[in-house]
């Protein structure tokens, strides 16, 4: 069908090309199926020179935008796929125009987020690039999509006389289309056809494709060789298929399938790909097996049971990677619960791994099960039958998802040395741990020595006044004499090993950045600690990392934990909250006042509480915060928009006083032109976020992904904590990632700030 342009649509679209660039306002074209929308947008296109169009159809929101470089004549080299969403976001220049069509049909299921992806991830990369002024005009589906903003430029088109709708008068999910609408992919083997068939409970009726589609010719077609949305060929033949997605969206509206039913074709489908001898690959085990790894969790995820099946390793293994990544998001999509293995499954998108192998992906996958300690996932992940190129042997590496200090962790390691020790080989890691960098650093180094074998410490931690390369480990000359070792450190995104390794080591995050081969077993360190793992002789060695982040945002949210129970005790005013805060601020930080002491203008009774039963916390440095434990009186003013009462400075906070309003128990930061700010309804608010804050910029992660999710962890407390934070532009800068050098921060990087 062509759709005609009429009058509104000629001039809203002529309206929105003569917009002012800088505007950035987008197109979106909504309508029913049938409307004429896609041939709307392709005819706009022809009319606009230079203009970039890409059908969406069954790809990712991450293929698209790699489609839209590739169609602006945008190059990418390894330097910025390498660098992930910074370097896409950098390689877009100049004024474009960008015509997306079938947005709403991307994904490679029909249970999406990708749709959504590219509504709001990938249209703000192209609409907020840097250096590039574009004009975005894409297809829109509420269902889909969500609502577009109110700055969108929305033409709606009505549906025309030959848009179709499903006739399915006293159909239910067991009518031969309601079954083929029920499958995830464009178009489906017809193996996997009956297995839905049956598990649905249809009556007999044409189970062959040809039968099938003769008994339907308008709706469906045979495609005796499937090609995937990447154009490449599937090996099965026989593949039913609908004529259009919004025919298959039809269908499947029309034609509901309940959770139940969902949980009878994800146990069909499950019994398929495991009664069948051995555990091997599934896309090594037939059409079933293939369509399992690539929709299985988005038929989990419809019938509630996604989280379920995403923790059994026998299964986690198989699924590809991204449709993993696709179901969190429609299973969770108030967020991933934080710190558990669907955590760790997201974790590895965000840290930049959208482009491993089968065998990686559950190699990584396993790495992380025992980081955290999850052993059974561990064995169930080896078991899998998935090849993995190497795997885990032992770990002081730190997991992801953990908030803060871990006691007994090993840290960030910067350098890793090989010395002979009395028990044969061991291990020499060292950090640098100076602080004070901005003023007059003392220069100090953490080094612990482990075995080489089983990854044990040998002692404590020790510190001392130089780095490996000045001591006595000399680093042209590192290898002990009879030992065959290679050694591997991160230049730029590559590893430069020597001598030549015999096995080569695993591709890694950016975050691994040393290493010491000995025969086939790589020891690797960097920002998380240390690891062992046993590589594969035939291993393929490209040189490079994982990206260092993804090309968009992550599929899923985080969802963040609940506060810990002592901070929001610590937060009411909980005359136990004073153990919690001096952990860490120091014992007798927290300085009590005698009630018969306070000043007479201090009258509210939390405040007078917290001073009493709890004290004022005199700290210096942190956050820098300096507070003196005492109450100095400033005069009285009522003319700041504030109500009205007796102040007490208590110290300074980013270069203004701090000040305590007696009457109200509100903490204000006073800087000197502007009016007073709230830092928290309460001192015990206050010094709770404070130790919160400590908490977290002392955790050492094992990623910059797993630091910015901390951060966010870190910003969700606080807000319920006290709301305040969201109308202090201090309190936006600490939680925004401020980089502070405040003399009490042993470095996260090795450039003294925090990989935020």
């Amino acid at each position: 069908m062509t759709h005609q342009l009429g009058d509104r649509e000629r001039s809203a679209i002529r309206d929105w090309l003569a917009l002012p660039v800088e505007r950035r306002a987008r197109l979106v074209i909504g309508g029913d199926g049938g409307a004429g929308k896609s041939a709307l947008l392709r005819e706009s296109a022809a009319q606009v020179p230079g203009a970039a169009l890409v059908d969406c159809t069954g790809l990712t929101a991450d293929e698209v935008a790699l489609r839209v470089c590739a169609a602006l004549g945008v190059a990418l080299g390894p330097d910025e796929l390498l660098r992930g969403r910074p370097g896409l976001r950098g390689a877009l220049r100049g004024d474009h125009t960008v015509f997306l069509v079938n947005s709403q049909w991307a994904g490679t299921t029909l249970t999406s987020s990708e749709p959504r992806r590219i509504a709001r991830a990938l249209s703000l990369l192209l609409l907020r690039a840097p250096e590039a002024r574009i004009r975005l005009a894409l297809e829109w589906d509420g269902d889909r999509m969500g609502e577009p903003p109110a700055r969108d430029v929305v033409v709606t088109l009505a549906a025309g006389p030959e848009a179709r709708s499903a006739d399915a008068t006293g159909a239910d999910g067991r009518h031969p289309l309601g079954v083929l609408a029920a499958a995830e992919t464009a178009d489906v083997p017809v193996e996997v056809y009956r297995l839905l068939h049956e598990a649905l409970g249809a009556p007999s009726g044409p189970a062959d494709a040809r039968a099938l589609a003769a008994a339907f010719p308008d709706v469906i077609e045979v495609r005796e060789t499937g090609r995937d949305a990447r154009g490449e060929e599937e090996p099965d033949a026989g593949r039913l298929a609908f004529r259009s997605p919004s025919l298959a969206r039809m269908w499947r509206a029309a034609c509901p399938v309940s959770e139940a039913e969902q949980r009878r074709v994800v146990a069909a489908l499950l019994a398929a790909v495991t009664d069948s001898g051995p555990a091997r690959p599934w896309t090594e085990s037939g059409p079933v097996g293939r369509y399992a790894a690539r929709a299985l969790p988005a038929h989990a995820a419809l019938a509630g049971t996604a989280g379920e099946l995403l923790t059994d390793g026998r299964v986690l293994a198989q699924v590809r990677p991204g449709a993993a990544w696709d179901a969190l998001a429609v299973a969770y999509p108030a967020g991933v619960p934080y710190g558990g293995v669907l955590a760790d499954v997201r974790s590895l998108q965000a840290q930049g791994a959208w482009s491993l192998s089968q065998g990686e992906w559950a190699a990584w996958l396993h790495h992380a099960a025992l980081c955290a300690g999850r052993t059974d996932l561990a064995r169930q992940l080896s078991g899998s039958g998935v090849g993995m190129p190497f795997e885990t042997v032992w770990t002081q590496w730190r997991g992801n998802g953990r908030f803060g200090p871990v006691p007994g962790e090993v840290g960030r390691i910067d350098e890793l040395a090989l010395v002979r020790s009395e028990d044969g080989l061991s291990l020499l890691a060292a950090r640098d741990a100076t602080t004070d960098r901005a003023t007059d650093p003392a220069h100090a180094y953490v080094r612990q020595e482990f075995d080489s074998a089983t990854g044990a410490p040998h002692g404590a931690p020790a510190v001392v006044p130089e780095p490996l390369y000045e001591s006595g480990w000399v680093y042209d000359d590192r290898v002990p004499e009879g030992v065959s070792g290679a050694f591997a450190e991160r230049l730029d995104g590559e590893w430069e090993i020597e001598p030549e390794p015999s096995a080569p080591p695993p591709r890694c995050p950016l975050s691994v950045g040393q290493g010491i081969g000995l025969d086939n077993l790589w020891v690797l360190a960097g920002e998380g600690g240390l690891f062992a793992a046993v590589c594969r002789t035939d291993g393929e060695d490209d040189g490079t990392a994982w990206h260092a982040a993804p090309l968009l945002e992550p599929h899923a949210r985080l969802a963040a934990p609940e506060p810990p129970a002592e901070a929001l005790a610590a937060a009411d005013g909980d005359a136990g909250a004073r153990p919690w805060l001096e952990e860490v601020f120091g014992a007798g930080a927290c300085r009590r006042h005698a009630a018969g002491d306070l000043p007479d203008g201090i009258t509210h009774p939390g405040t007078r509480d917290f001073l009493v039963e709890v004290g004022l916390p005199s700290l210096e440095g942190l956050l820098q915060l300096q507070t003196h434990g005492g109450l100095k009186p400033l005069p009285k003013d009522g003319t700041d928009g504030q109500r009205s009462g007796v102040r007490y400075e208590i110290g300074h906070w980013m270069y203004a006083p701090l000040a305590l309003d007696g009457a109200t128990g509100q903490v204000l930061r006073l800087p000197r032109d502007t009016a007073p700010e709230p830092a928290a309804g309460s001192l015990a608010r206050f010094f709770a976020m404070v130790r919160l804050f400590d908490a977290y910029r002392r955790g050492f992660h094992p990623s910059r992904a797993d630091r910015r999710d901390a951060q966010q962890v870190l910003a969700a407390w606080c807000r319920r904590i006290d709301p305040t934070v969201d109308e202090s532009d201090t309190w936006d800068a600490v939680l925004g990632g401020h980089p502070f050098e405040d003399g009490t921060w042993e470095l996260v990087t090795k450039d003294g700030r925090p990989p935020l």
